[in-house]
């Protein structure tokens, strides 16, 4: 595991997750009146670059989604602009692998009605796959889960597309309890996974408009018992059934078409990939990695995941869990690294080198990334 810390410039402000791309993560402080966005080398402690910032007059809401397909960052946010005099639902689209810039679009009007009857803001995620941009309610354990893909037209403005997922009444799953969050297995095709108060789970087919039942697999790392959620704090209302609170050995990361559970047991992290079946329409957990369990290492953090690692971010700690081996020229890139820099009173690595300023050192030409 790799422990550095956040950036100076970022003290007092909380840190919003947006994704991962290769080595490089992006997050964005919290800021009142603009939008901010940070890069960083995972393998570089010192590598932090403002991506962009924005200014606004006032910045009531915003969230944030990212395409890593084209690595572009959305922001969905309502706020005042400075050049404007009232507040206005935009989508900011953001080039992360370029500096400011951005496009900014407006909510389409044919879309205003859907915007304020059935968003609520408070439950609103952003998730994208297959180069698309999707946004739903992630808060609903049963019910219908309000899903809407978000298209930039060619007039300059953003629609909403609702894709509702409908939960059909069946004879067949009434005996059925979901237990948790939905978790987002393939947002393009709209793949949800809900778990129930059985060893069975319940994925949706969009073709089908239904719940299909999922049993576990034999061949199956984790503990089943494991999976088990206590002390569900439940709502019920005309927009569906919300939980605030959900108590479980089992945390689920997706990051559009990527699943990694974490569990903490026997004094150990332990990561697991989800995966299905779909022949047998079966699921199971395959063990990734594990670590012994560190105390204060993952309090009160926020977990993003990429193809090959799972990173914790805090206010005031970054840990980096690489959920395969390093490749060689990784591992020693990051052992140069280390010789580089300090460890802080928190056990996180400070400073660092540039790559380019290793490249020189060992004098390597013609490469355009050692790692």
């Amino acid at each position: 595991m790799i422990t550095f810390s956040p950036d100076e410039r970022f003290k007092g402000a909380r840190l919003n997750r947006i994704g991962i791309d290769g080595h490089t993560l992006y997050l964005a402080p919290s800021r009142s009146q603009y939008v901010e966005i940070w890069k960083c080398h995972c393998l570089i402690p010192n590598s932090w670059e403002k991506v962009v910032k924005i200014y606004f007059k006032e910045l009531i809401f915003k969230i944030y989604g990212f395409d890593k397909l084209n690595n572009i960052i959305y922001c969905l946010c309502i706020g005042i602009l400075n050049d404007c005099e009232y507040p206005e639902i935009l989508l900011i689209k953001i080039d992360g692998s370029k500096f400011n810039s951005y496009n900014i679009v407006k909510l389409d009007i044919d879309s205003g009605d859907e915007f304020e009857n059935n968003v609520l803001l408070d439950n609103i995620s952003m998730v994208s796959s297959g180069g698309r941009i999707f946004m739903y309610d992630g808060s609903i354990i049963k019910g219908d889960i309000p899903y809407w893909e978000i298209i930039i037209t060619q007039d300059g403005t953003f629609r909403i597309i609702d894709q509702k997922i409908i939960d059909k009444e069946s004879e067949e799953r009434k005996n059925f309890l979901s237990t948790r969050f939905p978790v987002i297995l393939d947002a393009e095709e709209r793949k949800i996974l809900r778990f129930t108060n059985t060893s069975s789970i319940l994925i949706y087919n969009k073709d089908l408009e239904d719940w299909v039942e999922y049993t576990v697999a034999l061949e199956n790392d984790l503990n089943p018992c494991l999976i088990e959620n206590k002390g569900l704090k439940e709502s019920y209302g005309s927009m569906g059934h919300r939980v605030k609170a959900v108590e479980s050995k089992l945390q689920l990361v997706s990051n559009g078409n990527y699943v990694v559970g974490n569990v903490l047991d026997k004094h150990k992290y332990h990561f697991y990939e989800f995966q299905l079946n779909e022949i047998k329409k079966e699921y199971s957990f395959k063990i990734l990695t594990s670590f012994k369990w560190t105390e204060n290492y993952f309090k009160m953090f926020y977990p993003t995941i990429g193809d090959d690692k799972i990173i914790f971010i805090s206010d005031k700690i970054i840990n980096i869990v690489p959920l395969r081996p390093l490749y060689l020229r990784e591992a020693m890139f990051w052992q140069y690294q280390t010789l580089h820099c300090k460890i802080s009173k928190d056990n996180a690595y400070v400073g660092g080198i540039s790559e380019n300023d290793v490249k020189n050192i060992i004098g390597c030409k013609g490469i355009e990334n050692l790692v």
